[in-house]
């Protein structure tokens, strides 16, 4: 497995300097023209690296640290959030309500980078953020189908 850190000579680090990123990575584009491959990873390894909770998703795989059980402590904060989503009638209630929930969602990913030196919170952390980011997802596409 290609380690995307190492493609643009970077730590391996959840925090990372967006600018150096995207400098190396017009330099490497201008490197690897004419090799399909080698751009077609490049680019997938700069979308990774770019987006905040990709590039957490990412970090955590390499020291093989599992995302997919969530706690039962945040397992239930999620219920909750559901139950009080779902007792909402207004729709500018239900706007205000993810409105909240997106701007938590930014927070915690700002903070992300304070968990980095222990993969348990910080894998406790993001699998909190990825609950969330689900559920805004599957609001959002319930509230389209509604119409």
């Amino acid at each position: 497995m290609m380690n995307y850190f190492k493609l643009f000579n970077l730590p391996v680090s959840y925090s990372i300097d967006d600018l150096v990123l995207t400098s190396v990575y017009l330099k490497k584009q201008k490197e690897f023209a004419g090799q399909d491959e080698n751009v077609m990873l490049l680019n997938y390894a700069y979308s990774t690296l770019k987006n905040p909770v990709k590039r957490a998703e990412y970090f955590l795989s390499l020291f093989n640290n599992n995302v997919s059980n969530m706690p039962s402590k945040i397992a239930k904060n999620m219920f909750e959030l559901r139950e009080k989503y779902a007792s909402l009638i207004e729709t500018e209630e239900k706007n205000v309500f993810l409105e909240a929930v997106k701007i938590d969602v930014k927070q915690k990913i700002e903070s992300l980078s304070n968990y980095e030196q222990d993969l348990s919170v910080f894998s406790e952390k993001f699998a909190e953020i990825k609950f969330l980011n689900s559920f805004l997802e599957k609001e959002k596409s319930d509230v389209y189908s509604r119409n």
